[in-house]
């Protein structure tokens, strides 16, 4: 994981970033924990948050073990809070045909 900027540390985002050190979060998750916009922007240009690498993960995950329908794989991202835009595409990728 990237180091974030010591100086804008604060408890808040102190928080954010010891859950993003166990786990991917999604946009809408990470904004749970932190209302600081421009520090979760300042994060996703850094890519410490990307949801289109975690929906992708998250597709691979479930398509390794067994296999998964689209729509199934849709509501595993969808409870994740992936943005809509981003389970399309990652879902285009898996299954090219279906649109």
């Amino acid at each position: 994981r990237r180091r974030a900027d010591r100086r804008t540390r604060t408890p808040v985002t102190e928080r954010l970033l010891k859950a993003l050190a166990r786990k991917d979060l999604s946009r809408a998750e990470a904004r749970q924990l932190c209302a600081d916009e421009p520090y979760l922007e300042s994060l996703a240009r850094r890519g410490v948050i990307d949801d289109h690498r975690l929906a992708q993960q998250i597709v691979a995950a479930r398509t390794g073990r067994h296999a998964r329908g689209d729509l199934a794989l849709e509501q595993a991202l969808r409870l994740r809070q992936i943005d809509a835009s981003v389970i399309v595409e990652v879902i285009s990728e898996l299954s090219p045909e279906v649109e």
